[in-house]
């Protein structure tokens, strides 16, 4: 078996930690998902309750999260540029 030195042996136990990803993407599903059911909550009451507005608003807001959900990176970088913009 080959002998590591001090540096090579940092360089062994940082490479093979854990990042953490798996567990972010877990959230993020989990979130999603009681976003989701929650919007269909609003989406019931707002047809029973026969109030249009509220039916658009929820779809609309469904829409922004579904955005940020899926496509994160995307989404940040919209708002980036709105920022810089109103910025100026």
């Amino acid at each position: 078996m080959k002998l590591l030195t001090g540096l090579q042996k940092v360089n062994y136990v940082l490479a093979s930690a854990p990042t953490g990803g798996a567990f972010k993407n877990w959230i993020l599903q989990l979130g999603g998902n009681v976003l989701i059911a929650a919007m269909v909550i609003f989406l019931i009451t707002g047809f029973a309750r026969q109030s249009i507005g509220r039916i658009a608003g929820v779809l609309i807001l469904g829409a922004f999260c579904a955005w940020f959900l899926n496509s994160p990176e995307s989404f940040l970088g919209v708002l980036r540029g709105v920022a810089e913009l109103f910025g100026q």
